[in-house]
């Protein structure tokens, strides 16, 4: 144990075994089993070095305060030209764990909590969970590249592309001429 309270290296600590009287400091490095698992959850194509680093502090009411930094490196396939596409993740993660599940919501008929920081704590405090949360909030779900690009008809005039029956008049000219369009005998 630190002057700054223990530090946790592991998935899931158990909120017993907090200190509450100072920070609690944990480093949540993901594997890269945790890795290809997080990939294969949350849709990508690779996730890489997911690491969540932070502290817990015990609040008034026997409430715990989460504040961490998550960073994580995740390939997606762009949606128009299937590139694979690498995000980097760096963020600010803040959560509350409450005891009282009525600190969640304003009115009784309110099931959503106004504070979307706010969970309702449990036995244990899940750090993949969290990470895999945040990942799914943070990366775009149509990840696009920067030089892909999407030709709507009609919206230019100067490229024949987009004009795919600008040659037919000609075509008809020819195959006429040669005696093999239609109205020829």
């Amino acid at each position: 144990m630190t002057e700054s309270g223990k530090t946790f290296e592991s998935h899931v600590v158990r909120v017993a075994d907090l200190a509450g009287d100072r920070p609690n400091r944990f480093i949540f490095r993901a594997t890269r089993n945790d890795d290809r698992k997080l990939a294969q959850e949350i849709g990508a194509l690779r996730v890489m070095r997911t690491c969540l680093r932070g502290s817990l502090v015990k609040r008034a009411g026997g409430d715990w305060r989460l504040d961490a930094h998550l960073q994580a490196r995740v390939v997606q396939q762009c949606i128009t030209s299937l590139q694979h596409l690498t995000t980097v993740i760096r963020t600010p993660v803040q959560r509350t764990y409450v005891q009282d599940p009525a600190h969640m919501a304003s009115g009784a008929d309110n099931r959503i909590p106004e504070d979307d920081d706010l969970e309702l704590l449990g036995d244990t405090i899940d750090f993949y969970a969290l990470s895999r949360e945040v990942l799914i909030l943070e990366l775009p779900l149509y990840p696009r590249s920067p030089d892909a690009s999407v030709r709507l008809p009609g919206t230019g005039d100067d490229d024949p592309d987009e004009k795919p029956f600008a040659g037919l008049a000609d075509f008809y000219r020819l195959l006429k001429e040669s005696g093999q369009g239609p109205g020829s005998s």
